[in-house]
């Protein structure tokens, strides 16, 4: 038994030290900037039209710095391990614009007027303020198995895990609400009623102020993946070094908290969650490289992250200090959703042993 034992130590010991003597390590640091924007919808549940919109939300990153580093390592030449992570510096990056369509016809279905398919006749609420980041990371990790192909070229099949979070604040600006029209093209000038989007030549609009408010919606999403895809990296052209990948995803969540702090300081339901469970996020990353010797080299990467228009359960309400949602809250009426689509584009310096 003793010298069974001490002969599976040395099997391992030497597998060990194969698998060292086949070890290859990257590390490499980036910086860069993040470009696109992020989307937040509510669709109606009870119109006859049940692809209504009722409203949405774009969120601008147009654009934001970002720092990051990724790792590669390899052992005994086929198996891969790879990890990413990348924040954002804080500021302002654009707009954030607020529709809504509340006069979407709950009964008959009416013809579109704006967008085809739809019971929505026009729009009814606008307003714009200026979009801060406030917060900004994501991290992934990489399994797969490098693929015997041509001369100096790797391909590799690989499945991925990220989870990242981003946090936005909507300020100041301003925007404008449409009154009620009746029959007869009259306004019935009630504030508590929403007809087509303003006609500015009668007037049949009401301009709102938000420049002295301050915070007026923010907007935080907690996201998390679960990717299948190839990378494949060449070294064809001398010194010269190309990457390019594909990553989609069988399954992505997204958990997104919706502050409007307008409403609150009247009085309103203003803390809204999103709980959205769908497939077919994507990324797409490209690299190209100039290696000085077998441990130095720079380069560039340009890197696309993209999730389709996805929807799912709504919820009135939130702990604003837990982030906790009570189940029975679920809006019977809504349906949240998201989309993004975000590119980013880094310098990077790659060590590798």
């Amino acid at each position: 038994m003793k010298k069974l034992l001490i002969s599976a130590v040395f099997l391992f010991s030497f597998s060990v030290i194969f698998a060292w003597d086949n070890f290859t390590f990257s590390l490499t640091p980036k910086a860069g900037i993040m470009y696109g924007q992020i989307d937040e919808y509510v669709f109606s549940k009870i119109s006859k039209c049940s692809q209504d919109k009722l409203s949405e939300l774009n969120w601008d990153i147009k654009s934001a710095v970002t720092i990051g580093a990724e790792i590669d390592a390899t052992a005994v030449k086929w198996i891969y391990l790879g990890g990413n992570m990348r924040t954002a510096f804080q500021g302002k990056t654009g707009l954030m614009v607020d529709r809504d369509w509340q006069n979407i016809d709950f009964e008959k279905s009416k013809p579109a007027l704006v967008n085809s398919g739809t019971s929505q006749t026009a729009l009814t609420n606008y307003s714009s303020h200026d979009n801060y980041l406030k917060d900004y990371y994501a991290f992934s990790g990489k399994l797969g198995l490098n693929i015997p192909s041509i001369p100096k070229t790797n391909l590799r099949f690989l499945v991925m895990g990220k989870t990242e979070h981003i946090m936005f604040d909507g300020m100041n600006g301003g925007g404008m609400d449409s009154y009620t029209i009746d029959a007869f093209g009259n306004s019935t000038n009630r504030v508590d009623e929403n007809g087509p989007f303003f006609d500015i030549g009668t007037g049949l609009y009401r301009p709102k102020d938000f420049s002295k408010i301050g915070k007026v919606i923010s907007y935080e999403q907690f996201k998390s993946y679960f990717y299948i895809g190839f990378e494949a990296d060449t070294k064809v052209i001398p010194r010269v070094y190309l990457k390019a990948a594909f990553f989609w995803s069988p399954v992505f969540s997204v958990n997104a908290y919706d502050t409007h702090w307008t409403n609150l300081a009247i009085g309103l339901e203003g803390r809204f969650f999103d709980y959205v469970k769908g497939n077919g996020a994507m990324e797409t990353d490209f690299q190209a490289s100039f290696a000085f010797n077998k441990n130095h080299s720079i380069g560039v990467d340009f890197f696309w992250d993209y999730i389709p228009v996805t929807k799912g359960a709504t919820y009135n309400g939130f702990n604003p200090d837990t982030m906790k949602v009570n189940p029975k809250n679920a809006n019977p009426a809504y349906l949240g959703g998201t989309s993004s689509s975000i590119f980013f584009f880094n310098l990077f310096y790659r060590f590798t042993l």
